[in-house]
């Protein structure tokens, strides 16, 4: 992973070795992919190396390559993918800093790992679908967390588990497939996708329960493992191992978030504020993570009373995600307490049409909690979400 300073030819600087080591471990970590580290690419660095050949010298799919220069007494660093096999480059970052301290203390090496990951999924699945291409495994969990990725139906993801499912035939201890299992199950459960959600919960551990044998290092495995041992009523476990995703990768957008959902639960509403904070300024461009963003913000201000903040963060999550049936329960509930029938009625029959399988249990089971101001809201919720005739 060459990361060359153009001020300094035929050399790297030592920002740039700095960040090749941290994406590295990023995508190491996150991805639990193989990677080959700088040290061995160092060799490579030049004003302008060959990337495909690079990688096709050290046996490589994907060589992430960048640019360290100096514009007007600013740092701008640059980072590119391109695939040995066909030679295409991506861009996949390009950030501006005021000094080079800015720099290594951000998050740009998430940044880096985030658009790596969309894009080596995009670039795979385009291999994948070529005529006389014959499905490997790593295609086949290509595929799959393609399906994941984005705005998921249950169709979605009942497709990505088996494709994952079938991955795991052939290579039994694919981290990747095995997170990718897990989190189906968690994902179909959170999503309101399932008319039993309870019996998801064991499936997935034990995929994920695998998957932290193999990689206990890895947040990707950790935030999902959490999420289901909050569900099944171990908040304690879940919280230490969403601390253990943030002690190994601070900055990782994501888990702040699932750290702003416990405290929630927990009625330390200030402290969720900022943890959904922080995950927002980290990640301000991620689509899935602002749709969570909004969920929270939601959640969190209608819990403390604050129906007409919480509505318009349910209107601007509706508004920015309108295939989501979650945001139109938030707002049924709310138009409900405040006596508006008609458009209670309009938000609950679209909620409905998009996830037919909510009910007041499911919203009770997906919001555990023995905080008794939390409860009380949460029972203010309920109440308006049956007004608004959400079935039992």
């Amino acid at each position: 992973m060459p990361l060359v300073d153009a001020d300094e030819p035929g050399g790297t600087s030592v920002l740039g070795n700095a960040l090749a080591d941290d994406i590295s471990a990023q995508i190491s970590l996150r991805q639990a992919m193989r990677v080959i580290g700088p040290a061995s690419t160092a060799r490579y660095n030049a004003p302008a190396p060959d990337i495909a050949h690079i990688g096709r010298e050290l046996g490589v799919r994907y060589v992430i390559g960048g640019r360290v220069t100096r514009a007007g007494g600013a740092i701008v660093i640059d980072s590119t993918l391109t695939s040995v096999e066909t030679g295409e480059v991506i861009r996949l970052n390009r950030s501006t800093f005021p000094t080079p301290a800015d720099a290594q203390h951000s998050n740009l090496d998430q940044r880096v790992a985030s658009a790596f990951r969309m894009q080596f999924y995009e670039i795979d699945n385009a291999q994948a679908s070529r005529p006389g291409h014959v499905v490997d495994a790593a295609d086949l969990t290509s595929l799959g967390w393609r399906d994941l990725n984005r705005f998921v139906t249950r169709d979605d993801v009942l497709r990505a588990r088996s494709r994952f499912e079938a991955a795991l035939k052939v290579d039994p201890d694919s981290v990747v497939a095995l997170q990718g299992v897990g989190s189906s199950y968690l994902i179909e459960i959170v999503n309101y996708f399932s008319r039993a959600p309870q019996s998801l919960l064991e499936p997935g551990k034990k995929a994920l329960k695998r998957a932290m044998e193999l990689r206990p290092d890895v947040p990707e495995n950790l935030l999902p493992w959490g999420s289901l041992l909050a569900l099944s009523g171990q908040p304690a476990e879940a919280m230490a191992m969403y601390n253990k995703a943030l002690e190994i990768s601070p900055n990782y957008a994501f888990a702040h978030l699932f750290v702003a959902r416990m405290r929630i639960w927990e009625g330390r509403f200030a402290e969720a504020q900022q943890e959904i904070d922080k995950a927002r300024g980290l990640s301000p461009a991620d689509a899935r993570l602002l749709y969570a963003v909004y969920a929270l913000s939601a959640t969190a201000n209608f819990v403390q009373g604050r129906d007409d903040e919480a509505y318009r963060w349910a209107m601007r999550w509706a508004a920015e995600y309108p295939n989501s049936g979650q945001p139109y329960a938030m707002l049924a509930a709310i138009d409900a307490l405040r006596g508006h029938d008609a458009e209670a009625a309009a938000h609950m029959a679209r909620h409905r049409e998009l996830l037919p399988n909510d009910s007041i249990a499911y919203v009770v089971f997906l919001n555990p909690s023995t905080d008794p101001v939390f409860l009380a809201q949460r029972a203010r919720l309920i109440d308006g979400l049956r007004k608004a005739g959400l079935p039992d």
